[in-house]
């Protein structure tokens, strides 16, 4: 009896130190998943592109900017089309970004005291307006391979990359104004234009209008007193000018440059006026920049490489005339 006595108190206190190991274990574990988990929810800066529909931009020195996603591949920046390869660049990095690795404890407060100070703000949200997640970007690591990232409400910064690829990623945040902004001069499908004029205030026998009547188009002179050539449009013709609108991109910006109001104030080479079938109107002036410049020797105007664009009285661009020049047709070229 005393022996049975004995076995059935070592049993129940090999029962009770098993269960009480397992709860141990068992909280342990849940206590260790729960911050792992916390940990994984801080580091998980990528975001599946399809499921972004706005994106707001605050650098802390500088003007904040917001990308909503357009039709197609369009995405808008402030309402204006965004530069497609600047929102590439952007897109790849919110796609893509990864932690490299965890910076070291002393080096954190250094991090997030340089974060507050230079720190850009990034939101992203859904379909429906709801906000994905916030984070902030920092600066770069010492050999510039590295970026600092950290998410909102979190005092753990990370070093992030791209896999594959070198360099900072702080760049692919900080365009401003106008960079974030597409450079298209004209980008349309040359079925959907309606309409098109040119004008030639200084070479009036050139300037002419097209319009578009069922499949056929025709060319007209833009003033009465022109001589008008009536029929026998080339359609080959045509339709090579309208293609000729399918791509023009502009140099760049110059919506500061201090001789805008100048520039406006002259008579344009140009004066292009587009429409296409969903009631879209564009009108497009162009100045030559080179137009006041002459030849050292022989004292002849030089041969204009660029012009100022003057894009619906809002932005102001400079483009290349061996970019632009095959939109200058004349009315002659028309027709056989």
């Amino acid at each position: 009896m005393s022996n049975k006595k004995n076995y059935s108190t070592l049993f129940l206190l090999l029962a009770f130190t098993l269960i009480g190991a397992g709860a141990w274990w068992f909280t342990k574990e849940e206590k260790t998943k729960s911050q792992t988990d916390l940990i994984k929810e801080g580091m998980r800066f990528a975001t599946k592109i399809s499921d972004i529909h706005k994106i707001f931009i605050a650098p802390r020195d500088g003007e904040s900017t917001t990308f909503v996603r357009g039709e197609g591949k369009d995405w808008l920046v402030n309402g204006t089309k965004a530069n497609p390869n600047v929102m590439k660049n952007l897109l790849e990095t919110l796609g893509r970004v990864q932690v490299d690795y965890i910076p070291t404890k002393a080096s954190v407060p250094h991090i997030v005291k340089e974060m507050a100070a230079i720190g850009i703000k990034v939101e992203l949200y859904d379909k429906s307006d709801s906000k994905i997640k916030t984070f902030y970007v920092g600066g770069s690591t010492n050999n510039e391979l590295g970026t600092f990232m950290i998410m909102e409400d979190s005092n753990q910064p990370y070093v992030t990359h791209i896999p594959n690829m070198q360099g900072s990623l702080r760049w692919r945040f900080t365009p401003k104004g106008d960079v974030w902004k597409n450079k298209g001069i004209f980008e349309e499908d040359p079925d959907k234009i309606t309409a098109i004029s040119i004008e030639y205030p200084t070479q009036k026998s050139h300037s002419f209008k097209l319009k578009k009547e069922g499949s056929d188009y025709k060319i007209s002179p833009f003033y009465e007193n022109q001589l008008n050539k009536g029929n026998g449009v080339n359609p080959i013709s045509v339709r090579s000018f309208l293609n000729g609108y399918n791509r023009i991109l502009a140099e760049g910006f110059e919506n500061k440059n201090s001789k805008r109001d100048s520039v406006l104030l002259t008579q344009p080479f140009s004066i292009i006026e587009l429409e296409t079938d969903n009631g879209d109107k564009k009108t497009v002036r162009f100045f030559p920049q080179d137009a006041d410049r002459k030849d050292n020797i022989t004292g002849e105007p030089l041969m204009v490489h660029r012009y100022y664009v003057d894009m619906n009285g809002e932005d102001f661009m400079v483009a290349q005339q061996r970019v632009i020049g095959k939109l200058f047709w004349g009315y002659n070229q028309f027709f056989e």
